[in-house]
C-alpha cells in the first residue's frame, strides 16, 4: 500500500512538471499557445520548409509592405542562415496582448549553430492577423528588460 502510494505521488510529479515546465517548440507543428496568431505561425511554418524568402512572403501578406521591393526581412533571414546554419525549429517565449488587436510574440529561432531572438508584433485587421513589425537579434537582453 505505501509502495503503491509513493509510485502513484512520484508520477504525478514527473507528468506535472514536463507538462507545465515545456517551453512551446516546433518544427511547423501549430503552436497550442492560444496567443499567436497564424500570420506567425505561417511564416515559421515557410522557414523551415522552404527558406527566408518565402517566410517573408507568409510574413508580410496582407501588410504594408506586401509585395514591396523592400526585402530587408528575407535578407536578414538569409544571413542569419549563412551564419548560424540550417533553421531548425522555433519556441516561443511569450505571445501576450498589448491591446485588443496587437499582441507581441517573442520567440527564439533556433539555428544549427546557435538561437537568434525575435519580437514580432501583430495586429488584428477586419480580416486576418498581419505583421506589423520584426525584430531579430542574437542578443536577448531587450527581451528580459520588456515588461512583463
Amino acid at each position: 500500500m505505501r509502495k503503491s502510494f509513493f509510485l502513484n505521488a512520484l508520477m504525478g510529479i514527473v507528468f506535472g512538471l514536463l507538462a507545465f515546465s515545456a517551453p512551446v517548440s516546433g518544427q511547423g507543428q501549430r503552436s497550442p499557445v492560444e496567443n499567436v496568431p497564424p500570420v506567425v505561425i505561417d511564416g515559421l511554418d515557410a522557414l523551415r520548409q522552404f527558406g527566408p524568402d518565402e517566410a517573408a512572403k507568409a510574413w508580410s501578406k496582407g501588410s504594408r509592405w506586401e509585395g514591396s521591393s523592400d526585402h530587408s526581412l528575407a535578407n536578414k533571414l538569409r544571413s542569419m542562415q549563412e551564419s548560424f546554419g540550417a533553421y531548425r525549429s522555433f519556441e516561443i517565449l511569450s505571445a501576450r496582448p498589448l491591446s485588443a488587436n496587437t499582441r507581441v510574440i517573442y520567440l527564439t529561432l533556433n539555428y544549427d549553430k546557435e538561437p537568434r531572438f525575435a519580437k514580432l508584433l501583430v495586429y488584428h485587421t477586419a480580416h486576418s492577423w498581419i505583421m506589423l513589425s520584426y525584430y531579430l537579434d542574437g542578443n536577448a537582453d531587450w527581451f528580459q528588460a520588456e515588461p512583463r
